[in-house]
């Protein structure tokens, strides 16, 4: 069965094994390590400080602090547009780490995780477009959402996702990844339809045929890029918490 880490192509199963659990030269699984950023309180640990202590706005002149998460907890603002991006990022990371339970698992049967984390990303580049522009983005066409965002920015978050795993990535054509990023979330999770009209042995017959003539990406039906995915995840990731957060503190846990 292929294991292939970038594509797959043939036999459904070979569409599911894609190399969701790579592990990264520093040690970490694919989808590396994430906090949840909730602006609700947490009713384990809640309490109140002056807007001018934490260094951020807040209404009435305090802010929520002790947020509920998988990390640090951190300060809150309650700024409208703020709170929006606040809840955007929320649910890209709970999405993160739901991918990683179900990459994680060996009995990992379906493609459902890499979806999830095509959503996630997806989550995050609509909500560093309205971060930096103010304009709400929608639909699922990647590469049309990043021409939206300042060019300074695509230049930046580009170059902070080509450092995040170096040599192993390649941001060069970041726009044919966006176009395949899209196809997984549209039609991957749909993958009966690439053999509406094809037997069960036809469809293996076509996988054994590809891995033969040496499991090529480009002939592949569909193209993950699972290293790209979190590299340009994280870049944008890190960009609106430090967009967020610019002057805040980590609270430690007790």
């Amino acid at each position: 069965m292929s294991r292939h880490p970038q594509s797959a192509c043939g036999l459904y199963s070979r569409i599911a094994i894609w190399g969701s659990n790579i592990k990264c030269a520093d040690g970490t699984i694919f989808c590396g390590k994430s906090f949840a950023l909730d602006p609700r309180p947490s009713t384990r640990k809640c309490s109140t400080r002056s807007a001018e202590d934490d260094g951020i706005g807040g209404v009435g002149g305090a802010v929520k602090v002790g947020v509920r998460g998988f990390g640090s907890h951190m300060a809150v603002s309650c700024d409208v547009h703020q709170n929006r991006i606040h809840g955007m990022v929320r649910h890209a990371e709970e999405l993160i780490h739901d991918a990683d339970i179900l990459a994680s698992s060996c009995s990992n049967l379906s493609i459902a995780d890499a979806v999830i984390r095509v959503l996630a990303f997806e989550v995050l580049l609509k909500c560093v477009i309205y971060s930096e522009t103010t304009f709400r983005p929608g639909g699922h066409q990647y590469k049309e959402l990043w021409e939206k965002l300042p060019e300074q920015t695509r230049t930046e978050l580009l170059a902070a996702s080509s450092v995040h795993f170096g040599s192993r990535t390649d941001f060069s054509n970041i726009e044919d990844k966006f176009v395949d990023w899209t196809k997984v979330f549209m039609k991957a999770c749909y993958y009966y339809e690439y053999y509406w009209d094809a037997t069960f042995s036809e469809q293996l017959a076509e996988g054994d045929a590809w891995e033969a003539s040496g499991a090529s990406i480009e002939d592949a039906k569909v193209r993950f890029w699972p290293l790209e995915l979190k590299a340009i995840t994280e870049a944008i990731l890190n960009r609106l918490k430090a967009s967020l957060y610019p002057r805040s503190e980590l609270i430690p846990k007790s």
